[in-house]
C-alpha cells in the first residue's frame, strides 16, 4: 500500500498501513500508523495524543491540521524517533521546536532540545536570550547555566524579542546577579594573599606593586562590567603592564606571571 502524499504545510497525515500490521502500534483505535510530512521521511508513530480519537469507521488516510509548520514537526519527530537528529543553527528554530514538543508532550524531543539550548553556538553567544527563553518555559537548569554565561558580558544587552515574555522579576534577578558577581570579582583584587606574590625586587628595591597598581586600575572596572570574563588573565592584557615597568628584572618577572 503506497503512502499518501501530502499537499500543503501544517498537515499531519495518518495512514493505515496494512503492511505494518504486525507492528501493532496503537494510535487510539488505529493499530498501525505512519506520519508522513510533505517531502519528508515517514515516521512510524508509537503514540500520538490528540484531544479527539480517530473513529474506526473513518476511511484512510486521515488528515489532521496542525498549527506548526512542516519544519517544526519534522524537527521534533526526528528528535523523538531513531533518525539522525537535526542540526539547528537558529535559536528561533530551537524555541519553536521546543514549544511544539511541550505542546504535544514529546518528552524525548524536549530533553534533546534542552541540550540544544546549551550548545556553545547559542548559550555562549546569546546567553541572555537563552535565559529569557528558559524562564518562559520553566527550564530552570538551562536558565541557571545561561545566567552564568551572561556574567562574561557587560549588562548592555540587546532588546531581544524574548524579553516580552520574561517577567520583570526574572530580569531583575539577572541584573542583581550580575552586580553581585561584579562586586565579588572586584573584591578578589584586594585579597591579602596576593601580597605573597608581590614581593620586593632584588634589583631595584622596588616591588611588583609598581605594575600591580596599574593592573588593578584597569582590571577592576572590567570585572565590574564582565565579572567572569577571562580577559584580565590573558597574556596580552598582562603584557600591557610590562611597558610601564622601568626595571628589567621586574619586567622579566612580570612576564613570568603573564
Amino acid at each position: 500500500m503506497q503512502l499518501p502524499e501530502l499537499s500543503g504545510k501544517s498537515i499531519l497525515s495518518v495512514a493505515h498501513f496494512e503492511l505494518l500490521g504486525a507492528l501493532r502500534v496503537p494510535f487510539f483505535e488505529v493499530q498501525s500508523t505512519v506520519i508522513n510530512l510533505d517531502g519528508g521521511i515517514p515516521f512510524f508513530a508509537e503514540r500520538l495524543v490528540f484531544r479527539k480519537s480517530t473513529p474506526t469507521t473513518q476511511s484512510f488516510p486521515v488528515e489532521i491540521e496542525l498549527e506548526e509548520s512542516d519544519v517544526v514537526l519534522e524537527t521534533i519527530l526526528r528528535f523523538t524517533y531513531p533518525l539522525p537528529e537535526p542540526v539547528l543553527l537558529d535559536l528561533d528554530d530551537v524555541c519553536d521546536a521546543y514549544q511544539a514538543a511541550t505542546k504535544y508532550q514529546l518528552l524525548k524531543a524536549m530533553q534533546a532540545l534542552r541540550r540544544t539550548f546549551l550548545a556553545p553556538r547559542f548559550v555562549d553567544s546569546e546567553p541572555v536570550r537563552v535565559y529569557a527563553i528558559a524562564k518562559r518555559f520553566d527550564m530552570e537548569e538551562v536558565a541557571e547555566i545561561a545566567a552564568k554565561q551572561a556574567m562574561k558580558f557587560p549588562p548592555i544587552w540587546p532588546d531581544c524579542e524574548e524579553f516580552k515574555d520574561m517577567s520583570a522579576q526574572d530580569y531583575h534577578a539577572l541584573i542583581s546577579m550580575h552586580r553581585a558577581r561584579g562586586r565579588a570579582a572586584s573584591a578578589c583584587l584586594d585579597d591579602p594573599q596576593l601580597k605573597e606574590i608581590l614581593r620586593e625586587c632584588s634589583s631595584c628595591a622596588n616591588s611588583r606593586r609598581f605594575w600591580w597598581k596599574r593592573y588593578v586600575e584597569k582590571a577592576r572596572p572590567m570585572l565590574m562590567e564582565a565579572p567572569t570574563s577571562d580577559i584580565i588573565c590573558r597574556a596580552g592584557f598582562v603584557a600591557e603592564m610590562v611597558d610601564a615597568v622601568p626595571c628589567r628584572y621586574c619586567c622579566e618577572m612580570t612576564n613570568t606571571l603573564a
